[in-house]
């Protein structure tokens, strides 16, 4: 299912300073594109029709470029027409690991908030947040947009829950509902309800990407605007790669759960143009996060996405002692990230975050 640990990995690597800068170009960008004018719902109005254009983002063809095949490690586009392979949804110790990352992410949700208003959303009724984990950015839009109604949602009960409890601790439960939701087969919502959809870190996640953005489209108002964040960069991959290197004794497979599976410019770009998207808007963050200083804690949020895998191989019992030897290697990886106080603190991540409107 798609929107599993959207939550989960989108943060598996978010960092403590909440160190984000966006370019001055790709905010002048922005800027550029509110079009004419905006209609009663703070939506820009008619569409700006040119693409964002750079050397490494030529115009695309909509009527002769295809899609290249989207994969993850887990799930792959040869399900048959109709049918969505599922991602395992992460709950219980994953989900309690999840959330001592979360707001450390603070400067991505507030990435997300000033890509809309910069590009001239300024009264959306209705909001819909994809892969909310414990329901952010959707709480922040909530609080930011104080007439609109939104929608928290993601695969996993337990992130529902924890963003139920942060809607009730922040008092916006009037304004504000969560729910379990698979972002590849949103049949609950309506045809053209949505006046914003908002996914933070979840569309890497989807087996089927065409499907959750065929969904997101149809949710969407004409003029809809979608953001979407998605890594580019993100250190702890090479790390892991290497703490599993180790305990296998040979190169590693991938992941089984990819982050980093939209990091090329073409693989989120097409997609969103075969969808009927116009990207208006592309541009790039940082964050940095902190695995703490207790080494427990360390090694159970740092090894987050090889978590199951590690597990699994333990049970076959063909590695040995799986869990001594990850542990070792993972200390060893991580001995330079540490601070004078014992904090490891991992290296900058980059993403991207673009704005889209429904065409």
């Amino acid at each position: 299912q798609s929107s599993a640990p959207h939550s989960m990995l989108r943060a598996a690597f978010f960092s403590a300073p909440h160190c984000y800068r966006a370019s001055t170009s790709c905010r002048a960008l922005i800027s550029s594109v509110t079009g004419s004018y905006i209609h009663p719902r703070g939506l820009p109005t008619p569409l700006r029709r040119s693409r964002v254009l750079t050397a490494s983002n030529p115009p695309a063809t909509r009527a002769t470029t295809r899609s290249p095949t989207h994969t993850t490690a887990t799930a792959s586009m040869s399900t048959p027409a109709g049918k969505h392979e599922s991602m395992p949804s992460f709950d219980g110790e994953i989900a309690k690991i999840y959330v001592k990352f979360f707001d450390q992410i603070m400067p991505s949700w507030k990435h997300h908030v000033a890509a809309l208003k910069a590009h001239g959303v300024t009264s959306p009724e209705n909001i819909l947040d994809i892969a909310s984990g414990p329901g952010q950015p959707g709480c922040l839009l909530a609080e930011t947009f104080p007439d609109a109604k939104v929608r928290c949602t993601d695969l996993a009960p337990d992130m529902v829950s924890q963003a139920e409890a942060r809607v009730k601790a922040l008092g916006i439960s009037g304004r504000v509902t969560c729910q379990v939701l698979d972002m590849q087969s949103m049949s609950g919502i309506s045809d053209a309800s949505m006046d914003v959809v908002t996914v933070s870190f979840g569309l890497m996640f989807a087996p089927n990407l065409a499907a959750a953005l065929s969904e997101i489209h149809r949710v969407l108002v004409p003029g809809g605007v979608m953001t979407a964040s998605v890594w580019l960069e993100m250190p702890m991959i090479p790390m892991l790669g290497k703490v599993m290197t180790k305990v296998l004794g040979h190169s590693r497979p991938p992941p089984p759960i990819n982050p980093l599976s939209l990091a090329a410019e073409e693989a989120l770009r097409i997609p969103l143009s075969d969808a009927g998207f116009d990207m208006v808007s592309d541009e790039k963050g940082t964050l940095d996060f902190s695995l703490g200083s207790d080494p427990e804690e360390s090694w159970k949020m740092g090894t987050l996405p090889v978590a199951s895998k590690l597990k699994e191989m333990e049970a076959e019992g063909k590695y040995g002692d799986v869990m001594s030897i990850a542990k070792q290697a993972f200390e060893e990886e991580v001995a330079s990230w540490k601070d004078v106080e014992g904090v490891v603190r991992v290296p900058t991540g980059t993403y991207r975050l673009v704005i889209c409107v429904k065409t």
